[in-house]
């Protein structure tokens, strides 16, 4: 994914407890080059810990410091600023439930 995506167009694009591996800036970089692999109005689905909406995810935050370069938790706000940055709208945060981790839905806006 960090050299190439498949080019698409998708209606979706399912990103899974990976960006808490990655720090601001390339996560950031990911989600635009996932918004070109998607369709017009593509939903990009993202499924993490997010800082201040989940009880684990400072916790985490601490063991993704310890075993990545720049890994962490971040907070909706952090999301939602790179998604609207790398092209997306109609942003939504949805819990996963019996789990502290959440669905961030946004769509390719144009």
């Amino acid at each position: 994914m960090n050299e190439g995506l498949p080019g698409g167009p998708f209606d979706a694009v399912y990103f899974g407890n990976t960006s808490h591996m990655y720090g601001p800036g390339e996560n950031r970089a990911l989600f635009e080059r996932m918004r070109r692999s998607l369709a017009p109005a593509g939903l990009l689905v993202v499924r993490e810990f997010v800082r201040g909406l989940g009880e684990d995810a400072a916790l985490f935050a601490a063991n993704m410091l310890v075993l990545t370069p720049r890994g962490g938790t971040y907070t909706a706000e952090e999301y939602e600023r790179w998604l609207l940055e790398a092209g997306y709208g109609a942003i939504e945060f949805e819990p996963v439930a019996g789990r502290s981790s959440h669905l961030i839905f946004a769509r390719r806006a144009e």
